[in-house]
């Protein structure tokens, strides 16, 4: 607490009283000091825990404003004990209130509105415990608890004074109850039961004795969270008044939480005690039945019983249910909302379907003459088998709809209010979801549609502008080539124009002065000719052009439309290769190891995994079972390097847990020469160039060395295994140079050469601790 041992010891032992504007020190005696204790426990542990809830709120408050919440409230049951004090008192004035809310929101809500929207209805008599609460809250009464106040106001008050006053006030209270001997008890008759209450401390348990000054002292204190906790931030108006008293305190949080769950939607969950001994397989039938009829189950499953399972505004009905009926979709025709639903209700089409009447209740109503209601269990059954298109008891039926009928008792009666739609049964709301349900794809179908046609009339748009764009340049070249049409053949070759011209100069100068008008014509005409040819020339170089433009551009569109529609026709296995092969990325080896080469004729290379098809070889899959390997995911043969470098035929296996390496140089003989564990691989090692080593590095053993066809499906098995195995990615390293430990305490080093005088890959020994691999600058073809 931060507060010294003195100074508690004056907040326990004095009262500091303000007497005409002059303070003076009271002694508490022993029991006035452990009540005071006793009030500071109690303000610290308050405080304490209203810090934690505020704390958890705001560490899982979500920024964003939630439009609906959801909540659970759990409180003590009623309690009856030997001997029932203050503190009974106020929990089972807790539980009057939520059986009060109960009864407000279920038995006498439910038929208010029945009778407000005029729906035919007899009235079910339940007990409204209001008189109860109003006994113990109610302030005009007054009730016990403001009585209790009343006198608590009054120092030194006695117990015979209080139960005087109580006795005198609820003389005629029927709920209070008298007590036959003179003494300190009073019983009051709950919902529940006659609890008998024992008024002896009631007073002393209602006054609060955590008096302002007792906040003075523990702002006192060293610790920094105390002072914050225990902060006083009334004001000095508030502090000359009396503390409230506890039952003040106590109404306040309670009207506050009715006030909270009256707008909410609670549902409750009532939990029956079978018996008293808490044994199991016990049942206490006359206990049981008591605490039935105590909380009002009888009145409220009569009302349930009685009423309509389904009610909803005729607007959120029709929002849902409007696509069953022509009537109504996509909107009811000219007539209001209740005669729209009247209309869709009694659409030929719309019912209770036959797979939500069950086979034998109709058998068994037919056998008796009569009919009876669906229990919630044939009710659910007949649903899901509905909803999963199945007949129930797997047996087809051969039933008709039930149409549904207006305020007449059926499988399909419904009732209409002033404002909302009544539905009896829960076949026939079921029916409706079904119904709804089937009729979606159509309702689907017709938005694809409608949005299908919106698609293709904005690229229609779009066609049409090029279309106009394609018109105009096509018009522009098609005069033109008329307008070359219209010239004489061989008019653009120079030496027959230069000679046509030598020629009429020639006959002009002999026939025609200079002076004569027709030589001037003709000299303008010619001028004229050589201007219009030369116009012509450079319109006809532009149209060309234009034209190759326009001829790149009717490729590409043409291009681009042609393979859009190629690929809506393709199939997505065959999409997905394509999109690869036009990134670059062939398969998914790529994605992970950029940086190595790849021949040719593995790009597109389909992953067998068992090469070797060992279901016909017997005696490696025993060999195999041996080991406790239930899933082989590589099987095929390879050449191993050792370390005289020297490569030898082995047989690599890659288990769910293992890598085996046999030597089988007769496949019905096969030798497991080592098993390394997934698990304990280090890296994988390959060179950047297309060659077919490969390099496995294994932890605190020897490490393999490879020459193998089919490298890239073994580095992606193992990649994959490894980091199902281990939930890390085995790491991959591309190199030229690589070392790797042959055999125990023997390191070689090997070496990757681009060789551009051969064709082919080769190995060759350096010394005796390095070698050398030259790689072929050609793909081999196979």
């Amino acid at each position: 607490m931060g507060v010294s041992a003195d100074s508690l010891e004056d907040m326990f032992t004095f009262k500091s009283l303000t007497i005409n504007r002059s303070e003076m020190r009271v002694p508490l005696t022993a029991a006035q000091g452990e009540k005071v204790l006793h009030s500071v426990v109690r303000c610290v542990y308050d405080n304490i825990f209203t810090w934690l809830v505020e704390k958890v709120n705001r560490g899982i408050h979500n920024p964003r404003r939630a439009s609906q919440t959801i909540g659970i409230l759990d409180i003590y049951g009623f309690e009856i004990f030997q001997e029932n004090v203050f503190e009974q008192l106020c929990i089972n004035y807790v539980n009057e209130k939520l059986q009060q809310l109960f009864i407000s929101q279920t038995l006498q809500s439910e038929q208010l509105e029945y009778k407000r929207e005029g729906i035919a209805w007899v009235n079910i008599e339940f007990f409204n415990n209001q008189v109860v609460c109003d006994l113990i809250e109610d302030a005009k009464m007054p009730g016990i608890l403001p009585l209790l106040d009343e006198q608590c106001a009054i120092s030194q008050t006695s117990v015979d004074v209080l139960m005087h006053r109580f006795n005198e006030t609820f003389a005629k209270q029927p709920h209070y109850i008298k007590s036959r001997v003179k003494g300190s008890v009073f019983s009051v008759r709950h919902y529940a039961g006659v609890v008998e209450y024992d008024l002896t401390r009631f007073a002393e348990a209602n006054i609060d004795s955590f008096f302002t000054e007792l906040y003075t002292e523990l702002q006192k204190s060293t610790s920094s969270f105390v002072r914050n906790l225990l902060r006083d931030d009334r004001s000095k108006k508030e502090k000359l008044k009396r503390p409230p008293s506890t039952s003040f305190q106590f109404r306040a949080q309670v009207n506050a939480l009715v006030q909270d769950l009256n707008m909410c939607n609670p549902h409750y969950v009532r939990c029956i005690k079978p018996n008293e001994k808490k044994m199991s397989g016990t049942i206490n039938k006359e206990l049981v039945s008591a605490q039935v009829h105590c909380l009002g189950l009888v009145e409220n499953i009569r009302v349930r019983r009685a009423g309509f399972c389904y009610r909803e505004t005729y607007a959120t009905f029709l929002h849902r249910y409007k696509i069953l009926s022509r009537t109504s979709w996509p909107a009811p025709k000219n007539c209001s909302t209740r005669q729209a639903t009247l209309e869709l209700l009694t659409a030929d089409d719309v019912g209770v379907l036959p797979s939500l009447q069950p086979v034998s209740v109709q058998r068994e109503a037919e056998a008796s003459g009569g009919k009876r209601p669906m229990t919630p269990l044939e009710v659910y059954r007949a649903h899901l088998a509905a909803k999963n298109n199945k007949p129930i008891d797997g047996k087809e039926t051969q039933q008709t709809i039930i149409p549904f009928k207006e305020d007449i008792e059926s499988l399909g009666c419904f009732s209409l209010g002033r404002n909302k739609v009544f539905i009896k049964h829960p076949a026939a709301l079921f029916s409706l979801e079904r119904l709804r349900q089937d009729k979606l794809p159509q309702i689907a179908k017709i938005i694809e549609a409608a949005w299908i046609r919106r698609l293709l009339r904005a690229r229609l748009a779009k066609y049409a502008v090029v279309y106009a764009d394609l018109n105009k340049r096509y018009t522009a070249v098609v005069d033109n080539l008329q307008d070359r049409l219209k010239r004489r053949q061989g008019a653009a070759d120079k030496a027959k124009v230069a000679a046509l011209y030598a020629h009429w100069n020639d006959l002009a100068s002999k026939l025609l002065l200079p002076t004569s008008r027709l030589h001037a014509r003709l000299a303008r005409d010619e001028v004229y000719n050589a201007a219009s040819f030369l116009t012509s020339h450079i319109k006809r170089n532009l149209a060309v052009r234009k034209l190759e433009r326009l001829k790149k551009a009717v490729q590409v569109f043409s291009s681009r439309w042609k393979g859009r529609q190629t690929r809506r026709r393709m199939s997505p296995d065959l999409a997905q290769k394509c999109y690869r092969a036009m990134l670059g990325i062939r398969t998914e080896f790529e994605r992970l190891f950029g940086k190595k080469k790849r021949r040719r004729d593995t790009l597109d290379r389909v992953y067998l995994g068992d090469y070797l098809d060992l279901n016909k070889h017997a005696p490696i899959q025993a060999l195999l079972t041996a080991t406790k390997e239930r899933q082989v995911l590589f099987a095929g043969v390879t050449l191993k390097v050792n370390e005289k470098f020297v490569a030898q035929s082995r047989l690599l296996l890659i288990g769910e847990t293992a890598l085996h390496n046999v030597k089988a140089d007769k496949m019905d003989k096969p030798k497991e020469r080592r098993v390394v564990p997934i698990t304990q691989l280090t890296k994988i090692s390959m060179s950047s160039l297309h060659d077919n080593y490969l390099f496995i590095h294994v932890d605190n053993d020897v490490d393999l060395m490879y020459e193998v066809d089919q490298k890239t499906e073994i580095v992606l098995v193992l990649k994959k295994r490894y980091k199902e195995l281990r939930k890390r990615d085995l790491p991959i390293t591309i190199s030229d140079t690589i070392e790797f430990e042959a055999k125990k305490g023997t390191r070689l080093a090997f070496r990757f050469v681009k060789n551009p005088q051969t064709t082919v890959t080769t190995m060759e020994k350096v010394d005796k601790k390095n070698g050398q691999v030259n790689v072929g600058t050609k793909v081999a073809r196979h």
